[in-house]
């Protein structure tokens, strides 16, 4: 067994010969070892990997960088101990040691996927000479797309490494299910062909040849029908998605199959399932998290007060203010609904972040990427400090930094600041002066300029509804509230449907007939309701059976109103005493009580959470009860 395996098919893992995973320092360190793990046989040069990982630096302070995570990553693996060592490390070169004791999954997909196919007819080979227990071992490897989820945002050659190699993956991996459901086709093993074939649609919906090869196989499993079905489905998704017709080949093939000349010789068709196995993508819906920028082609329901807060925005209003019961969606109207809107304005740059406990600090680190965008590192830590310090004692004003902000950057004109979960300022223990200067800093760049024009710059907050009152004590803030205040209720019953079957059917899923009035009746009207119904919408896509989401799968997940509480259970209770017990301090540690409100979730440090519970934390946060970033 190796000692050490790395596995970079989904998110980056390194685990030990004893099956612990090993927690790597920096999203740097990871980085550094994809690169050399696929990158193999071949010396690196120390500056091709420090400009590679840390652009924009000087030349000595990138390397330093490269010793630093260098060290740390050697440290996390083990190098040190390994015989032979997993590193070759010179003064000038750096390469992974292929001889070592590891294990690397996409270097032994590569292998494999380059082995020859049988020189003679699979009917003709014996067993041990066929492609089918190499090529069933390529396609076991690949989990998921490679290095999924994982970037490095301020890298953008080594991000551009990752898409690169990510499509070359995806390519040797459609060609691996391609030739497994052709070997065994050929043997009559239809039952075993079909699953490849299907992958291979809902790993590339737009690849026409492997609907085809659907097409054939359940046509030669005597299923026509399922076949013509397959055809439609293809037809509908081209059309909807690219505008276009399938090519004359697949026309052909399903014409001959729908006049029964192929294949000659077919078993007699058999009666069919009710439903059709259907292709489908990735899940469509975000569990117990908000929607994000990327996921807005996925966000539903809100299209209406989307156009609201859209028009209050780009109107001149000085402050824009999402209010709702907490769960009614504000932060994922403003991230998937308003923001994508803006981003097809060329005028238009925006900000977001949350005030924590020292508001200024998360202001600061928001805009500095737009005032100063060549600041890394160290670097970054201490022009952060200098700015939140500067807009603290007035010496700056929020007023100056936009007009700094849009001076850099020509195309634009206005800013955009979003400031998530402004309870934060209330709950978090900001100490009441910072608050106070705070919001008088907000409210004072937001005001009209001369002749009474709209400011260059706009603010939008996010605020919980019971928190309103705090919010009203500030006499500047409820002056503005007064106006620029928009209230998000729940959703009425044809958005909440929209949000249930939109998505899953622009992924190709569908629903059992009834499920969708069943689970809208479960929803109800309740606030804060929405994250529980993504988060069972989210178990109940897993548990799909070729596409369909089915009344089965809604009563084994308990249905939207138990589904979180069974899911935190089945996971609280697969926990030994003592991880049960510090669990219970961990959740105490995410609470604050409320005082005349309701209890508001908080976010906790690493140092408080301690040390000691940090891996437990993590195994939550794997287990989708808690969120760590």
């Amino acid at each position: 067994m190796a000692q050490l395996q790395v596995r970079l098919f989904g998110a980056p893992t390194v685990i030990l010969a004893a099956g612990s995973e090993v927690s790597l320092p920096s999203d740097k360190a990871r980085g550094l070892l994809a690169y050399l793990t696929v990158e193999v046989g071949q010396a690196h040069r120390r500056e091709k990997l420090a400009g590679l990982l840390w652009p924009g630096y000087t030349e000595s302070s990138a390397r330093a960088n490269l010793r630093r995570a260098l060290a740390d990553l050697r440290q996390a693996i083990g190098d040190h101990q390994a015989t032979p060592p997993y590193l070759l490390i010179a003064q000038e070169t750096l390469q992974f040691n292929s001889a070592s004791a590891a294990s690397v999954d996409v270097a032994a997909f590569i292998q494999l996927t380059s082995s020859p196919p049988p020189s003679v007819p699979i009917s003709q080979s014996t067993a041990p000479q066929s492609t089918l227990p190499p090529l069933e071992q390529t396609v076991t490897l690949y989990r998921a797309p490679f290095l999924e989820g994982f970037s490095i945002p301020d890298s953008p050659e080594f991000d551009e490494w990752v898409l690169l190699t990510r499509e070359h993956l995806h390519r040797l991996m459609l060609a691996a299910l391609h030739r497994l459901a052709d070997d065994y086709q050929a043997q009559g093993a239809y039952d075993r062909a079909l699953p490849h074939a299907w992958r291979q649609v809902a790993m590339d919906p737009w690849q026409e040849s492997a609907h085809r090869q659907v097409m054939q196989i359940l046509a030669l499993s005597g299923q026509r029908a399922a076949a013509i079905a397959q055809y439609e489905s293809c037809r509908k998704l081209l059309a909807d998605s690219l505008h276009i017709e399938p090519c004359e080949q697949t026309q052909q093939l399903v014409d001959r199959i729908r006049r029964g000349e192929w294949p000659s010789g077919a078993a007699a068709p058999r009666e069919l399932p009710a439903t059709q196995p259907r292709p489908v993508g990735p899940c469509p819906y975000r569990g117990l998290a908000p929607f994000r920028q990327e996921d807005a082609p996925f966000f539903f329901g809100r299209e209406a007060f989307v156009e609201q807060l859209v028009a209050s925005v780009c109107q001149g209003s000085p402050l824009t203010a999402v209010v709702g019961a907490s769960g009614s969606g504000k932060s994922s109207v403003v991230s998937a609904g308003l923001l994508p809107r803006l981003g097809q304005e060329a005028h238009w740059a925006s900000v977001q972040f949350r005030p924590g406990v020292r508001p200024f600090d998360a202001l600061a680190a928001a805009l500095l990427p737009l005032v100063a965008p060549q600041s890394n590192g160290a670097d970054h830590l201490i022009e952060t400090q200098k700015l939140a310090a500067a807009l603290l004692a007035g010496d700056l004003t929020l007023e100056r930094v936009t007009q700094q902000t849009l001076e850099l950057q020509p195309e634009t004109s206005r800013l955009l600041l979003v400031i998530d979960q402004f309870e934060e300022l209330f709950t978090l223990g900001a100490e009441p002066a910072t608050r106070q200067r705070f919001i008088d800093e907000l409210l004072a760049a937001a005001q009209p300029g001369q002749g009474g024009s709209p400011s260059a710059y706009a603010l939008l907050l996010t605020l919980r509804a019971d928190f309103m009152g705090q919010a009203l004590a500030h006499r500047p803030l409820a002056d503005a509230l007064q106006a620029g205040a928009l209230m998000l209720g729940p959703m009425t019953n044809e958005e909440l449907r929209a949000t249930v079957e939109k998505p899953a059917e622009l992924q190709g899923a569908a629903y059992e007939p009834g499920l969708v009035d069943r689970i809208l009746e479960n929803v109800g009207q309740e606030p804060g309701a929405l994250p529980l119904l993504e988060f069972a919408l989210t178990l109940l896509w897993e548990r799909h059976d070729g596409g369909w989401l089915t009344h089965a799968a809604y009563e084994e997940i308990g249905q939207v109103e138990g589904a979180l509480a069974r899911y935190a259970e089945q996971v609280f209770g697969r926990l030994d005493a003592a991880d049960q017990a510090r669990a219970r301090q961990v959740f105490e540690q995410l609470v604050r009580p409320g005082e005349g409100t309701e209890d508001t979730r908080r976010a906790a440090t690493r140092a408080e959470i301690g040390e000691v519970n940090w891996p437990l934390v993590q195994r939550l946060a794997g287990q989708r009860l808690v969120v760590t970033g």
